[in-house]
């Protein structure tokens, strides 16, 4: 069944919805019928929802669900889209399916998605429909929490009224939510080795609109192999930190001090603070001592990121600690690598245009060469000063950088700020910190059992710590 509806290139549109209602559902069709392998492992999804239901239920001493065994596809399919029910071949299986946002209540007959008289939304046509063999799939999409159980009963019902089966048709409904579709495709492109082009593009689709549908699973479920999901679940983590710092240091309601998210970036809201960015990762490494790369979880500081900042950091450093470029501490009895590079941030107005100059790897005990060029050059500097003022106190040092990285920033320099005619630079100089602790330590502290408090807590300890370490207890 080919409609124009499912046309790649054809744009969807449907009088008093937006374009993202009418797409999304669009966009699942259409991967149905594209991508076998999704479409599988969606049917298995919806096995699996039903037996996890039944056991649930049996658990209440309820009544176990109407669960129907989904068989996959033995050979072709059809995907409908916005189409009659009716129209496709009669089948003695019908699995009704609700996609929303999030889980909805438990269910109560006849009070779901009513209109103002009252009466239930049913409607031959379906949002999605999967027909093959003795199963046709009907899907009601909504992209927000809206219940729709009765609605998708109620087109059952009415696809059994008006087919002419002299066998019973045996049905059901499934509950499915939008972070399990999100769930499915990272699994999808896992297992197609990130090599399918749809799969990819629908989850960036979805997530670029709903981007809380991206529910994270705990560090202790998730394999290291499994980075997209780490990464995701670091995400969340961070929420969690910043609401558990502010809440434990009684910010809340307050400006100064407080910890904020920025796309990818914790931030200190406080303009003197010397740690104002950091950021969660993962990695795989091999630090000293290791023969072979192992994956890590990341704590990423920049104190000195703005003049300000670096400023005020210079004047009270700890040399003998940043003088270390790796060295090994224990934060709440976890072992963990501390990684230190100070670099240079060219940027103007509002830091855009950043260029990034790291200093090459070193002997200790040479920061105060460090420190007496930043000395010279941490501040606003206007275009007819760059050469004297900044451009020759970079050259008069070239040993402390890499030539081949040298060279890069020359270039990023013009591009970025000569060739534009910008008016001036600001040139902070700060430290790239890095705390590496081992992701079989930190899947601990993140599990099902774990304490809501353990990761934060650690994570808080170690910003304290960082801060503490890098100023002098003299000042």
């Amino acid at each position: 069944m080919r409609t124009t509806h499912m046309n790649l290139f054809n744009s969807y549109t449907q009088k008093g919805s937006m374009p993202i209602e009418n797409n999304i559902s669009r966009g699942l069709a259409i991967l149905f019928r594209e991508n076998r392998s999704f479409l599988l492992l969606f049917l298995q999804e919806l096995n699996n929802k039903q037996y996890n239901n039944k056991k649930e239920q049996n658990a209440k001493d309820n009544a176990p669900t109407n669960a129907i065994q989904i068989d996959f596809p033995y050979d072709t399919y059809e995907v409908g889209f916005q189409t009659p029910a009716d129209e496709f071949d009669i089948a003695s299986k019908v699995i009704g399916v609700t996609l929303t946002s999030e889980d909805l209540p438990d269910y109560t007959e006849g009070l779901s998605n009513k209109d103002d008289n009252g009466s239930i939304e049913g409607r031959k046509i379906t949002d999605i429909a999967v027909a093959y063999d003795d199963t046709l799939i009907i899907i009601e999409v909504k992209r927000n929490n809206t219940d729709c159980r009765d609605q998708v009963s109620e087109q059952i019902d009415k696809y059994k009224q008006t087919v002419n089966c002299s066998e019973e048709i045996i049905s059901t409904v499934v509950e499915l939510t939008w972070p399990d579709i999100v769930r499915l495709l990272g699994r999808d492109i896992r297992l197609n080795h990130g090599s399918d082009l749809l799969s990819n593009d629908y989850r960036d689709f979805l997530l670029s609109y709903y981007p809380k549908w991206a529910r994270s699973e705990h560090l202790s479920l998730l394999d290291p192999s499994q980075e997209e999901e780490i990464q995701a679940r670091l995400k969340t983590l961070q929420n969690l930190f910043v609401n558990y710092h502010n809440k434990n240091n009684g910010k809340e309601d307050e400006n100064e001090d407080e910890f904020y998210i920025n796309k990818n970036d914790i931030i200190i809201d406080n303009l003197y603070y010397y740690v104002r960015l950091v950021r969660f990762g993962f990695t795989e490494r091999m630090l000293s001592g290791e023969s072979k790369k192992q994956p890590y979880v990341t704590i990423n500081m920049w104190p000195g990121d703005t003049i300000t900042q670096s400023n005020s950091l210079r004047w009270r450093i700890n040399k003998s600690f940043v003088n270390k470029r790796h060295q090994f501490v224990e934060i709440e009895s976890i072992k963990a690598d501390i990684e230190i590079w100070p670099y240079l941030k060219f940027s103007y107005y509002r830091s855009e245009g950043q260029v990034w100059l790291s200093q090459k790897e070193m002997e200790n005990n040479q920061i105060d060469t460090w420190l007496s060029m930043a000395e010279k050059i941490n501040k606003k500097i206007k275009k007819e000063a760059w050469e004297k003022d900044l451009k020759s106190v970079i050259l008069q040092n070239r040993s402390m950088f890499d030539p081949i990285e040298l060279e890069s920033f020359q270039k990023q320099f013009n591009t970025v700020f000569e060739e534009p005619g910008r008016a001036e630079a600001n040139v902070s100089c700060g430290f790239a910190i890095t705390v590496s602790f081992p992701y079989e330590s930190i899947k601990k502290l993140d599990s099902k059992n774990a304490s809501d408090k353990a990761f934060p807590e650690l994570i808080d300890e170690t910003i304290k710590r960082i801060t503490s370490s890098l100023i002098r207890t003299d000042c």
